[in-house]
């Protein structure tokens, strides 16, 4: 499976706010 850019930084937001939340 292969990981685009944008996939990986849409996780990455939603991980940051996820966290913060």
């Amino acid at each position: 499976m292969r990981y685009s850019p944008s996939g990986v930084a849409l996780i990455f937001v939603v991980a940051v706010s996820n966290h913060k939340s």
